[in-house]
């Protein structure tokens, strides 16, 4: 199962299971997870699972705050792998799959 390793600007860290459809990450409390910081839009990011490939990627949701995969700045979607790094605003969240 996949899931992320959430790891705030004080190094806390919280992990989260990813459910096998898409999952919204921002500061609006309608997310799935909600990232409580100036840095971080209301709705920012998109984790989307394919069903048919069993794949996940990242997609950036915002038009002013960037999303980082890996170190580089996300342009369009991105296919995630084991052990991916996602940055967005102060958080950084690992991307395990088993």
């Amino acid at each position: 199962m996949a899931k992320l390793i959430l790891v705030n600007a004080e190094g806390s860290k919280k992990e989260i299971a990813l459910p096998p459809q898409h999952f919204h990450i921002g500061r609006k409390e309608s997310n799935d997870l909600v990232l409580p910081d100036k840095t971080v839009s209301r709705e920012h990011a998109k984790l989307r699972f394919d069903s048919h490939l069993r794949t996940w990627h990242v997609e950036n949701l915002s038009k002013t705050n960037p999303v980082y995969h890996n170190n580089k700045q996300l342009g369009k979607p991105s296919l995630l792998f084991d052990q991916d790094i996602i940055e967005i605003g102060v958080y950084s969240l690992e991307f395990t799959d088993d």
